[in-house]
């Protein structure tokens, strides 16, 4: 094994057993809580220091072996570093999994195309993996390249292609409901609008094909309806005093005043100065109305188009009644944003 080979076992080993091995007995060697032996006796084996040694042993082996065979670029790579981030998910090495999936994506890009479909399997294992973690930032990077992969490769009218927009979007939402970024207000304001467009964007796009039957959209209309509400809901809670006018801030008045000079002769001086417009807080609130309604409006239409389709005879009586609580919710809400609105 080479040295760079063996530092990484060793590096991974380190991680693996550092903080988590109780006190040696005896001679025996350590082992991991909760990991099953070979034999499985009762569950309450555990894999040994050196057990666990062997395997990352044989993974890196494997790959050295590869890669010395076939050169380091080959696709049979791909699956080798992913069979080795399988590993070190199931042993909560989430670091190093990501890392060895990140190869395993590279090598795919070189193999298949930076555009290709295949990728998509590379992509949801990274995307997985970084959700367990936590690595929020990391899910968001790999969602938004999952949804660019499947938008070249499906055309919009493909299933394929609604399902994609569907589950980026609802990415999206959760980025927003539950601000895994981290974001301030406005930032996290313009990507709730960036996700109500994108939404508005994509569902243009597949209309416009008139191939998916209406009846199929109605997680899009209602995904696009969800990131309206808490667009309309975070901007009727927000003070008219955030919001730019439409009118002038400031106006220039001409002032007289009868000055008297150094003779004693009193003349007339006029000069500009500056004041607050009145109109403009009342066309700052006119403004942050316009906002609240412009998405409010959006939900209307959507709940109108929910309607319409629940009449179709395609439907079932549970994909009505799901219709029915979906409307519902849609109405309360709205409605409450409306009344919230009109007290800031």
């Amino acid at each position: 094994m080479t040295k760079r080979r063996m530092i990484t076992v060793l590096a991974a080993l380190s991680l693996l057993l550092c903080g988590s091995l109780p006190a040696a007995q005896d001679d025996a060697a350590p082992a991991l809580p909760g990991l099953a032996t070979a034999d499985g006796e009762g569950g309450a084996g555990q894999l040994s220091a050196q057990e666990l040694n062997t395997q990352l042993s044989r993974h890196l082996q494997h790959i050295e072996q590869l890669e010395t065979e076939l050169g380091w670029s080959d696709p049979a790579l791909i699956e080798a570093y992913s069979d080795l981030a399988a590993w070190y998910r199931e042993h909560d090495m989430s670091e190093e999994a990501m890392s060895q999936l990140t190869q395993a994506l590279y090598l795919s890009r070189i193999a298949t195309g930076l555009q290709s479909e295949r990728q998509l399997p590379i992509v949801n294992q990274i995307i997985d993996t970084a959700s367990a973690a936590g690595d929020w930032v990391a899910v968001d990077k790999h969602k938004a390249l999952a949804f660019y992969i499947g938008a070249r490769a499906f055309s919009p009218d493909d299933m394929s292609y609604v399902e994609m927009v569907d589950d980026y979007g609802r990415w999206k939402t959760r980025l927003v409901r539950e601000n895994l970024l981290g974001l301030d207000f406005r930032s996290r304001n313009r990507l709730a609008e960036d996700a109500s467009e994108f939404y508005r964007r994509e569902l243009a796009r597949i209309e416009e094909e008139g191939v998916i039957p209406e009846a199929e959209l109605v997680s899009l209309i209602h995904g696009k309806s969800q990131i309206d509400i808490e667009v309309a809901q975070s901007v009727a809670a927000t003070p008219y005093t955030y919001f730019e006018g439409t009118a002038s801030r400031y106006v220039s008045e001409t002032v007289c005043d009868m000055v008297r000079d150094a003779n004693g002769k009193v003349s007339r001086v006029c000069y500009s100065v500056q004041r607050e417009n009145p109109r403009y807080r009342e066309s700052q609130r006119d403004a942050k109305r316009f906002a609240v309604q412009r998405y409010l409006r959006s939900v209307e239409l959507a709940i109108t188009r929910l309607e319409t389709i629940q009449n179709q005879p395609v439907l079932t009586a549970e994909e009505r009644d799901s219709l029915t609580t979906q409307i519902r919710e849609m109405e309360v809400a709205a409605d409450r944003i409306g009344r919230s609105a009109r007290r800031y």
